[in-house]
């Protein structure tokens, strides 16, 4: 059994690996695509004890668990680069990032919401999220033959 409360960003292209490796899926859940690694690696909780070795993973790495235990390295680092754009094309560029952002986070088997205080962030996430889900609304609709009123 799994238990799983998050998101996995990058769950398509992981689910996409995955059925390249022979998995098929039952449902579009993110979570779906945890079980079958972990079964294949045999992972086990001894007792009820399950935060013994509990360790905080820093930003940019990622831990595997395999059979010959934990491997801990790091994916990504920050690096600072001198900034030469300028305004116009700058913005351009933290449009398309962030638009790209929310597409990908606003994939999910369950309704989405978006809690409002009024801030920059929690204006813009929810119009980006909007303009993302019309579009696969109406790629979908345009696929189906339904039409959107």
């Amino acid at each position: 059994m799994l238990t799983f409360s998050g998101e996995i960003y990058n769950f398509t292209e992981l689910r996409q690996e995955l059925i390249a490796h022979g998995h098929a899926f039952v449902t579009r859940s993110d979570a779906e695509g945890l079980a079958e690694p972990f079964s294949q690696i045999g992972t086990k909780t001894p007792g009820h004890d399950i935060y013994r070795s509990l360790a905080e993973l820093r930003p940019g790495t990622i831990t595997v668990a395999g059979r010959d235990g934990l491997r801990t390295s790091a994916y990504w680092a920050l690096e600072s680069v001198r900034h030469t754009d300028g305004l116009i094309a700058t913005a351009q560029t933290v449009r398309e990032l962030l638009a790209g952002i929310v597409h990908r986070q606003t994939v999910a088997d369950v309704p989405l919401c978006s809690l409002l205080s009024g801030g920059l962030d929690s204006s813009v996430v929810p119009a980006l999220a909007a303009g993302s889900l019309g579009r696969d609304r109406e790629r979908a609709a345009a696929q189906s033959g339904v039409t959107i009123r």
